[in-house]
């Protein structure tokens, strides 16, 4: 049985599904883009116009050092129904060790929802953090994209390693190289 064409196959149908998702998640339409003060606020509307639409939502806040912000978002149809939420903490420290001065944090957070009706949502954002003055205005960006992309990046990902291990456990890279070495000439 010669799997180096299984091998090969796997990695083109891969690559076939990474760039799918690549293409997937391309931004459509155009951004909506508020700020609210640290406590909060309600983003919107959202308007969906077409079933299962996909939006990216990118939440921002600047974090003093050695504080944190725990942000929570309630996802909410036009009459006030709760559908969903998500949540994350953003935070910031610097320090000094053996290796010089440091610093790390996380100031941002993205998320993928996908809207499963047309409609009008909200999304209502609340914040829990170390201390209101040591942290900044929550920024939010959302825009469509144009699918989900999570299954098509998963399967090229397993596919792709699929192939480039049946690829090299059956020799094909050995034999491309050989191949290789005699066209040169």
């Amino acid at each position: 049985m010669n799997t180096d064409k299984y091998g090969l196959s796997f990695v083109i149908f891969g690559l076939v599904c990474l760039i799918t998702a690549w293409i997937l998640s391309s931004h459509i339409g155009d951004t909506i883009e508020q700020s609210f003060p640290p406590t909060g606020g309600k983003f919107g509307p959202i308007k969906i116009e077409e079933e299962s639409e996909v939006l990216e939502i990118v939440v921002t806040q600047h974090v003093g050092d050695r504080h944190w912000s725990a942000i929570e978002a309630e996802v909410v149809d036009e009459k006030g129904n709760y559908l969903f939420a998500f949540s994350d903490e953003l935070w910031f420290e610097t320090g000094r060790d053996s290796d010089g001065p440091w610093q790390e944090g996380k100031n941002n957070y993205d998320i993928s929802v996908t809207f499963p009706r047309p409609g009008n949502y909200f999304i209502n954002f609340s914040s829990e953090n170390s201390r209101s003055s040591s942290v900044g205005d929550i920024s939010v960006k959302a825009n469509k994209k144009l699918g989900s992309s999570v299954a098509h990046l998963w399967l090229g990902i397993i596919s792709f390693v699929i192939g480039v291990a049946l690829f090299y456990f059956s020799g094909g890279f050995t034999r491309w190289f050989e191949y290789l070495q005699k066209t040169e000439l």
